[in-house]
């Protein structure tokens, strides 16, 4: 089957350059509030700071385009939990190629921005979890990434 878009088109499962624009602006907007929290805070920063910064500069939820949104950013734990809808995905047969897809591009893109300051990362013990939602709200893939699932 594939992935079905709004007015019912048969996308590829990759979704191309739309769905790494998805994980790479969720990671940049989580990321990007972490980085200056480390740059300008204490040396151990804690989720519930990065989820006040992000509380405190974004409103949500943010339009990253093509029907997708940043609905929220919260803490549990030590992990800073996004959760990105795509409005106008509806997943059929294909859901865990989908959420493969979206998992191994979420490891990857969030990995690449948390290099530079992997050791202040790892030493705070922070936990970014990415969790992605179809148009009905149903949960297409939850990942969580940490310092040491980065090379």
């Amino acid at each position: 089957m594939g992935v079905t878009h709004q007015n019912h088109e048969s996308l590829p499962i990759s979704r191309g350059p739309v769905l790494k624009r998805v994980v790479v602006l969720a990671a940049i907007a989580v990321l990007g509030m972490l980085i200056m929290r480390l740059v300008n805070g204490p040396e151990r920063i804690t989720a519930e700071m990065v989820v006040a910064k992000a509380h405190g500069s974004m409103t949500f939820p943010v339009d990253l385009g093509d029907d997708m949104f940043i609905d929220r950013i919260e803490s549990e734990g030590n992990a800073v939990v996004s959760t990105v809808s795509m409005r106008s995905i509806e997943i059929g047969q294909d859901r865990e190629m989908f959420a493969d897809a979206l998992r191994k591009a979420s490891i990857s893109d969030s990995c690449r921005e948390m290099q530079s300051m992997k050791d202040a990362f790892a030493r705070s013990g922070l936990t970014l979890v990415k969790q992605y939602m179809d148009k009905n709200g149903d949960l297409i893939v939850r990942v969580s990434i940490g310092a040491a699932d980065c090379p």
